[in-house]
């Protein structure tokens, strides 16, 4: 004798019932057991998903909690027998609320809709009615049938022209404004596809307002830094007040850090220590290249005592104003961390030893503070490991030094650009 039966119990509920005592309902091929209940996987549940007019299945429900109720979930297994079983996977924006409702944290949620579940059903089952088949006509009263039988077949006549509405056309009054009550009936809205409409509508919003909810609640997500920025300004710097939030630019950030007596910071510019290998910017040449434009090789000229000099300034246009500008080729004797805020750009050799003596000493974090600038001739090789880094590479003609100028210049808008952006460190 089969015990199964059918249980006036929604599934749903009987699931969740399953899994707050946690037990576990068997499965068939197609079904799921509760006790003496069997309920097939395919059957809807009031769950809609985050897709309006859309149920979770029972079976999506199960298999979902299966996967996920346990010490250390797998998502890649879950989604796996899920495309095994020919079973949908639950969205992510679902899954916090479907683990609370079930394990009994919570007792109901804005996404259980069993109204619209069952309307939607009603409307799938008069489309599933067989063309031929309509609603059979509406009884009429005995009365009027029987009046109709003793006035003859004239009256029946006369009764149905004026059912039919062709009596609106002889020109009474009373019979034309019956005929257009009727238009007006025909063309006004169903209660039942309004109560729809407003539904649909109700859930979008709804939904919409969930998602933005769960976004502003993770808590690796901050907001502190928008309002600080849209906040009122507790101080005013000269005639151009700024909110307490508000981030300043590299070039800003180099400015702001000056010495005793200064009336601003002077940007760092650091290069290679003196070499004999052309091709690239030390202290003996940096000064013709950027401010004069004209590169002079440290082979073919004699500039072995310009190399002796521990630092360099001068003066140059950048982002619209006069700035002095610093030039170092030793690092090591930076002490404070004001000195490495104001570097700005840096002539890197093609070796990430050469960073061993600074802060940020990862070429990935380093050139996304400072501007990296590699230098070679137009017939030596470039360095492997440069190929990795986000530095501007400056090719020099070995004979050509007409081209100097151009590259200057592209030197000092490439950095020009690289300062605008924001100090976000």
């Amino acid at each position: 004798i089969e015990l199964l039966r059918k249980s006036k119990t929604e599934p749903m509920t009987l699931l969740r019932e399953y899994t707050m005592a946690k037990k576990k309902a068997t499965t068939t091929e197609d079904s799921l057991l509760f006790g003496n209940t069997k309920v097939k996987l395919n059957e809807l549940t009031p769950w809609e998903t985050m897709n309006k007019n859309d149920f979770y299945d029972i079976g999506a429900l199960w298999l979902f909690l299966e996967y996920n109720l346990v010490d250390q979930p797998n998502n890649r297994v879950y989604m796996e027998e899920a495309r095994k079983m020919k079973i949908r996977p639950v969205m992510n924006l679902d899954k916090e609320n479907i683990i609370d409702y079930f394990t009994g944290k919570i007792d109901t949620c804005e996404s259980i809709k069993p109204s619209l579940l069952s309307m939607i059903k009603s409307e799938k089952d008069k489309k599933r009615r067989p063309p031929g088949e309509e609603k059979p006509p509406e009884k009429r009263p005995k009365l009027e049938q029987q009046s109709e039988e003793k006035q003859g077949p004239e009256a029946n006549d006369r009764h149905q022209e004026g059912r039919n509405g062709s009596a609106g056309r002889d020109g009474n009054p009373g019979r034309e404004r019956m005929n257009e009550e009727e238009e007006e009936r025909k063309t006004e809205i169903p209660k039942d596809r309004l109560l729809r409409h407003l539904l649909e509508t109700e859930n979008r919003l709804t939904k919409a307002l969930e998602s933005k909810r769960r976004n502003i609640k993770k808590p690796y997500k901050s907001f502190k830094s928008a309002l600080q920025f849209f906040s009122v300004p507790k101080e005013a710097e000269g005639n151009n007040p700024r909110p307490t939030g508000y981030v300043p630019t590299i070039l800003e950030r180099a400015l702001k850090v000056k010495a005793m007596g200064e009336a601003e910071g002077k940007p760092i510019i650091v290069v290679l220590p003196y070499t004999q290998q052309g091709g690239t910017l030390s202290m003996t040449n940096v000064k013709d290249f950027l401010v004069n434009g004209r590169y002079r090789d440290p082979v073919k000229e004699d500039v072995a005592a310009e190399a002796r000099v521990g630092k360099l300034t001068f003066k140059h246009s950048i982002c619209d104003r006069e700035v002095v500008f610093e030039v170092f080729d030793n690092v090591s004797s930076f002490k404070k961390e004001d000195e490495w805020k104001r570097v700005i750009a840096v002539v890197v050799q093609g070796n990430p030893y050469q960073f061993r003596d600074w802060p940020d000493n990862q070429p990935a974090i380093l050139f996304s503070r400072v501007r990296g600038f590699y230098f070679r001739y137009h017939d030596m090789k470039e360095a492997d490991v440069v190929k990795q880094w986000n530095v501007k590479k400056i090719i020099i003609n070995r004979d050509k030094r007409h081209f100097d100028s151009n590259l200057s210049t592209e030197f000092w808008e490439d950095l020009s650009n690289f300062v605008q952006r924001k100090a976000h460190f």
